[in-house]
């Protein structure tokens, strides 16, 4: 039997403003390489996958500081404390990347960085890891959605 996890991607932008503003901040999130995840042996059952620079994340924070959060969202059964995001690179030295090599993505939102005011583009790469379930898995498909959120004061 073979299961395949499969990965849908949303993204939600809050931005709010009293008046007319022209907005120059901005995110974008990029898939670099296909996700998904096959398991077709034992074996790959309790090993960890990784997809490095599965995700581009792109931040234009030219008038606020701004933060970026993500959480998940299974459709049908889920895979408890099993994805995480793991922070491979990015082009800022000037960012609080919430001090954690890897989040642990849930239910809830999760801080990925806090990045202050600054002039010009920045990206930050992700790979997504797959940790082995404590739980057995039926055989099948498992779908996911990844939802990014950008906050600003």
């Amino acid at each position: 039997m073979k299961t395949i996890i499969s990965f849908f991607l949303l993204l939600i932008c809050y931005c709010s403003y009293g008046q007319a503003v022209v907005n120059t901040d901005n995110i974008s999130i990029v898939t670099n390489k296909q996700i998904s995840f096959a398991f077709t042996d034992a074996n790959d059952l309790i090993t960890d996958k990784s997809i490095s620079d599965a995700f581009e994340i792109k931040l234009n924070s030219q008038s606020n500081n701004t933060s970026v959060f993500a959480k998940l969202v299974y459709i049908g059964q889920p895979l408890q404390k099993s994805l995480s995001l793991k922070l491979n690179h990015k082009t800022s030295t000037n960012s609080s990347d919430n001090g954690a090599q890897e989040i642990v993505l849930g239910p809830q939102s999760q801080l990925l960085f806090a990045q202050p005011q600054i002039k010009g583009t920045i990206s930050y790469f992700y790979d997504l890891v797959l940790h082995p379930s404590a739980t057995f898995i039926n055989p099948g498909n498992y779908n996911f959605s990844i939802i990014f959120t950008m906050t600003q004061p």
